[in-house]
Protein backbone atom coordinates (compact mmCIF):
# COMPACT_ATOMS: atom_id res chain seq x y z
CA UNK A 1 0.00 0.00 0.00
CA UNK A 2 1.94 3.55 -1.25
CA UNK A 3 0.15 5.89 0.96
CA UNK A 4 -0.02 4.20 4.20
CA UNK A 5 -0.66 8.02 6.33
CA UNK A 6 -3.73 8.37 4.05
CA UNK A 7 -5.69 5.34 5.61
CA UNK A 8 -7.57 6.31 8.35
CA UNK A 9 -8.59 2.74 9.56
CA UNK A 10 -8.12 -0.72 7.93
CA UNK A 11 -8.88 -4.38 7.87
CA UNK A 12 -7.07 -7.21 5.90
CA UNK A 13 -6.98 -10.87 5.35
CA UNK A 14 -4.97 -13.26 3.61
CA UNK A 15 -5.73 -12.04 0.15
CA UNK A 16 -6.03 -8.04 0.26
CA UNK A 17 -5.94 -5.32 2.84
CA UNK A 18 -8.87 -2.85 2.64
CA UNK A 19 -8.21 0.65 3.80
CA UNK A 20 -10.86 4.05 3.90
CA UNK A 21 -8.34 7.25 3.27
CA UNK A 22 -8.86 10.31 5.15
CA UNK A 23 -10.76 11.55 1.93
CA UNK A 24 -13.72 8.60 2.04
CA UNK A 25 -12.02 6.62 -0.77
CA UNK A 26 -11.58 2.77 0.11
CA UNK A 27 -8.02 1.53 -0.74
CA UNK A 28 -7.95 -1.80 -2.17
CA UNK A 29 -4.20 -3.29 -2.21
CA UNK A 30 -3.83 -6.87 -3.05
CA UNK A 31 -0.75 -8.91 -1.20
CA UNK A 32 2.33 -10.00 -2.76
CA UNK A 33 1.70 -13.64 -4.46
CA UNK A 34 -2.39 -13.72 -4.11
CA UNK A 35 -4.08 -15.63 -7.05
CA UNK A 36 -7.56 -13.94 -7.61
CA UNK A 37 -9.98 -16.92 -8.09
CA UNK A 38 -13.49 -17.53 -6.30
CA UNK A 39 -11.97 -18.50 -3.23
CA UNK A 40 -10.30 -15.20 -2.65
CA UNK A 41 -13.19 -12.92 -4.09
CA UNK A 42 -15.44 -14.77 -1.70
CA UNK A 43 -12.90 -13.98 1.04
CA UNK A 44 -12.82 -10.56 0.23
CA UNK A 45 -16.54 -10.06 -0.15
CA UNK A 46 -16.74 -10.93 3.44
CA UNK A 47 -14.14 -8.39 4.46
CA UNK A 48 -15.94 -5.90 2.62
CA UNK A 49 -19.34 -6.44 3.88
CA UNK A 50 -17.65 -6.82 7.96
CA UNK A 51 -15.45 -3.73 7.65
CA UNK A 52 -17.01 -1.16 5.50
CA UNK A 53 -19.99 1.31 6.66
CA UNK A 54 -23.35 0.57 4.45
CA UNK A 55 -23.60 2.44 1.22
CA UNK A 56 -21.15 2.75 -1.92
CA UNK A 57 -18.03 4.20 -2.01
CA UNK A 58 -15.67 5.18 -4.42
CA UNK A 59 -12.25 2.29 -4.59
CA UNK A 60 -8.79 2.81 -5.37
CA UNK A 61 -7.44 -0.68 -6.42
CA UNK A 62 -3.83 -1.44 -5.82
CA UNK A 63 -1.59 -4.66 -5.76
CA UNK A 64 1.50 -6.13 -5.10
CA UNK A 65 3.91 -7.77 -6.97
CA UNK A 66 3.04 -10.87 -8.50
CA UNK A 67 -1.34 -10.66 -8.30
CA UNK A 68 -2.74 -13.24 -10.98
CA UNK A 69 -6.18 -12.57 -11.97
CA UNK A 70 -7.62 -16.31 -13.21
CA UNK A 71 -10.31 -16.30 -15.36
CA UNK A 72 -12.47 -18.08 -12.76
CA UNK A 73 -11.77 -15.04 -10.74
CA UNK A 74 -12.78 -12.59 -12.94
CA UNK A 75 -15.96 -14.22 -14.58
CA UNK A 76 -17.05 -14.58 -10.62
CA UNK A 77 -16.62 -10.83 -9.98
CA UNK A 78 -18.79 -9.77 -13.08
CA UNK A 79 -21.52 -12.58 -11.42
CA UNK A 80 -21.10 -10.87 -8.37
CA UNK A 81 -20.62 -6.93 -9.06
CA UNK A 82 -24.08 -5.76 -7.69
CA UNK A 83 -23.16 -7.50 -4.29
CA UNK A 84 -19.92 -5.43 -4.14
CA UNK A 85 -19.79 -1.49 -2.33
CA UNK A 86 -18.20 0.02 -4.69
CA UNK A 87 -19.68 3.46 -6.26
CA UNK A 88 -20.09 2.53 -10.65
Amino acid sequence: MTNKNEITTFSENDVVIIGIRKDGIVHIFYKKNVVVDKVAIDKMLVLYKEFLPPGKHPFLIESDEYVVFQEEGRKYAIEIEDQVPSSK
